[in-house]
């Protein structure tokens, strides 16, 4: 990955009920065109974002047909961290029947430890709360997997219980990212 430019976008920061579309897609278009010059990747943060800040199909299929060739030719990798089941199912249903040559790009990533897999932590300036957001999440997690793992399970004359008090190393928390101020 090393090499590709890496855009960011994120979510909750898009105030769509106080912005003009029309404003924000040539400003896009401005910023993206230097960009979009050679191969890059797109990493769309969708942590803690709210109904007020999703962006309309329409707009979007637009989007996407205005800009030129080469913003869809060298997009190489959409990553989609943090979504919920209705995002995936809009995305899914838009990439399938509005930009069909987008849908292949998409991917979905549960966590910043699956991004650090496609993207190396330095290359990119993660917003404090996406850290904050995926520390909790990755916590709780590791908390149920503790819970279940200490409950006794039928058929089995030994109760499984875990005696650490945190998650081991190699579990899946991006306390290894550091937010950048």
């Amino acid at each position: 990955m090393c090499g590709r430019t890496v855009m960011v976008l994120v979510g909750r920061n898009i105030p769509v009920t106080l912005i003009d579309l029309e404003k924000a897609l040539l400003y896009f278009i401005h910023v993206m065109d230097h960009i979009t010059a050679k191969e890059y990747v797109m990493v769309y943060f969708h942590t803690l974002t709210g109904e007020h800040n999703h962006l309309d199909s329409d707009f979007l299929k637009n989007l996407y047909d205005i800009v030129d060739t080469k913003f869809r030719k060298n997009l190489k990798a959409f990553y989609f961290v943090h979504p919920t089941f209705r995002s995936k199912v809009s995305t899914w249903f838009f990439t399938t029947f509005s930009v069909s040559g987008m849908k292949e790009k998409v991917r979905y990533l549960d966590n910043l430890h699956q991004l650090f897999t496609c993207i190396k932590p330095e290359q990119i300036d993660i917003p404090p709360f996406v850290l904050e957001y995926d520390a909790r999440v990755a916590r709780d997690t590791w908390l149920r997997f503790k819970l279940h793992a200490a409950q006794p399970h039928i058929g089995s004359s030994a109760y499984c219980v875990l005696m650490e008090t945190s998650p081991p190393a190699d579990f899946p928390v991006s306390s290894h990212a550091k937010s950048k101020h």
